[in-house]
């Protein structure tokens, strides 16, 4: 009986907590109701009000594809930053056939491709 007694004990314990909410739940269904729902319309209030903060600030940077303009310092280093990737794709597509001679170098295909 002694090992069996923590279970019993909490099974009374949790019937007769599981009563006492449904008993607080049913007396102030609404009060609670009204709670959650005056909670929710807060949030929401809250967010619309940084959701228009952040519509003032993105005005304010003035993003516009039309009014960007580049300087020739600027449009230098992009076109170099262009050519860097270009190259490094074309050597990642060497390399790449480099690896499949090695691995299959009797295929017809790679004389092919060159």
């Amino acid at each position: 009986m002694l090992p069996v007694l923590p279970f019993i004990i909490g099974g009374v314990v949790g019937t007769v907590a599981g009563v006492a909410l449904k008993k607080y739940y049913d007396e102030n269904d609404e009060a609670i109701k009204d709670k959650f729902e005056n909670s929710l319309i807060n949030i929401e209030e809250w967010l619309d009000e940084k959701l228009v903060t952040l519509d003032k600030y993105k005005d304010s940077l003035n993003l516009n594809d039309n009014n960007l303009s580049l300087s020739n310092q600027e449009e230098f280093y992009l076109k170099k930053l262009q050519d860097v990737k270009q190259e490094s794709k074309i050597k990642d597509v060497n390399e790449w056939l480099e690896e499949g001679t090695k691995i299959d170098s009797d295929n017809d295909w790679y004389g092919k491709l060159k």
